[in-house]
């Protein structure tokens, strides 16, 4: 944001990909979860319980994160979405560890 905020050109790497998810998605998901929660709380109560662990949301589609930044920028800064400039990741000064593919399938 710092960065179309002062008009400055920034490098979204164009081959990672990541499943965005929707916030009203997730909140539907928590509202969701809390009612089912809420129903079983006397069961809870007696020690009971109807599941651990985490969950794990992400979207239907797989963008890349120059996507992504590309999208983010459309809705906050029109007028500056060429700021956005898709890299390979292995040409970026900016060297990360990370993977280059965490998408998730979610077509179920």
């Amino acid at each position: 944001r710092d960065k179309l905020d002062a008009g400055e050109q920034f490098e979204a790497f164009d081959n990672e990909w990541r499943s965005m998810v929707d916030v009203f998605d997730v909140a539907d998901y928590v509202r969701i979860l809390t009612a089912h929660y809420l129903r079983m709380w006397t069961r809870v109560q007696r020690g009971v319980w109807f599941g651990t662990g985490v969950l794990n949301m992400g979207g239907r589609d797989r963008l890349s994160r120059a996507e992504v930044a590309q999208a983010v920028a459309a809705v906050i800064a029109p007028d500056k979405y060429e700021l956005v400039i898709p890299t390979a990741r292995d040409a970026s000064k900016f060297k990360v560890a990370s993977p280059a593919d965490i998408s998730m399938a979610s077509a179920k």
